[in-house]
C-alpha cells in the first residue's frame, strides 16, 4: 500500500486523479465536471430513463 501511495504521489496527474476519485464534489467546474454530469444524466432518468434524445443533460439542460 505504501508503494502504491508513493507511486501515485510521484506524479501530479495521478495525484489529481486520485483526489478526484476520493472527493468527487471538491471541484465541480474543474476535474470533477465530467463525473458530476454523468451522475446527473444517469440519476435523472431512473430505471426506465427519459428516452432517446430526451435527456435533460443535452446542451446543459436548456428548457423547451
Amino acid at each position: 500500500a505504501l508503494a502504491v501511495g508513493a507511486y501515485i504521489a510521484a506524479s501530479p496527474y495521478r495525484l489529481e486523479r486520485m483526489q478526484t476519485f476520493l472527493y468527487p464534489t471538491a471541484d465541480p467546474l474543474g476535474s470533477d465536471f465530467q463525473a458530476q454530469q454523468l451522475e446527473i444524466a444517469l440519476g435523472g432518468g431512473g430505471v426506465t430513463g427519459f428516452g432517446y434524445m430526451e435527456s435533460r443533460q443535452k446542451l446543459f439542460y436548456l428548457p423547451e
